[in-house]
């Protein structure tokens, strides 16, 4: 993820704020044609890039002084789910979350999302979007929208009918078959979604635009 920030920021520049604090997810500032903004992204190299209750933390307080000194924000989303632990629910995981996802609904500055790749369950759910309040919202092409994965999905609805299947490869046809089938669903969900799809190479441009449209909302 560090290389894609690199890619979009003026000159390759970027100030990472608590780098060994919740790595999963970063934040720092950095600028788009000479616009300061805060900048947060997933990061998968750490836990896939689920978010967690630190990461929550991390981001609420970062949203949170974005806004009070008039900064915009700009998100870039790679995330598939909330961490599933059970020492993560005891901690508070949902109150946390909850901070978090007022921080980002309550902020008054231009909030820009860019969705990635990951774009699932709670994951989908942190970043300002079709979900949660937002001023723009766009995803690349290789977006996998949804409550879950393909993967993930196909294996929750059709497990009675691929473990009644004895011979492998008959299962393995079927199980190829079903994918399509919810990829096909998955494509009409990307269409249909309100994200609207950009060109990667186009990214900062986008940004840089946006930024100037918003300055003055």
């Amino acid at each position: 993820m560090f290389k894609v920030i690199s890619l979009l920021v003026d000159n390759g520049e970027f100030f990472d704020i608590k780098n060994n604090f919740a790595q999963n997810l970063i934040t720092g500032f950095a600028r788009f044609g000479g616009h300061p903004v805060g900048l947060i992204a997933s990061n998968p190299q750490f836990l896939g890039g689920c978010m967690n209750l630190d990461a929550a933390d991390k981001m609420s307080r970062f949203v949170r002084f974005c806004d009070a000194f008039n900064m915009p924000l700009i998100w870039l989303a790679d995330s598939p789910a909330f961490l599933p632990a059970v020492e993560e629910e005891r901690r508070g995981l949902i109150r946390h979350g909850s901070r978090m996802l007022m921080a980002n609904s309550e902020a008054t500055v231009p909030r820009i999302t860019v969705a990635l790749r990951k774009h699932f369950g709670g994951g989908r759910l942190s970043f300002p979007g079709t979900m949660l309040a937002y001023d723009l919202a766009v995803a690349w092409p290789t977006v996998e929208p949804g409550l879950m994965n393909a993967d993930g999905a196909v294996g929750i609805m059709y497990r009675k009918e691929l473990a009644a299947i004895e011979d492998k490869d008959a299962r393995k046809t079927q199980q190829e078959k079903r994918l399509e089938e919810v990829r096909w669903c998955l494509d009409m969900l990307i269409r249909e979604s309100s994200e609207k799809i950009i060109d990667p190479r186009d990214t900062r441009l986008f940004l840089i635009e946006a930024l100037k449209w918003l300055r003055n909302r």
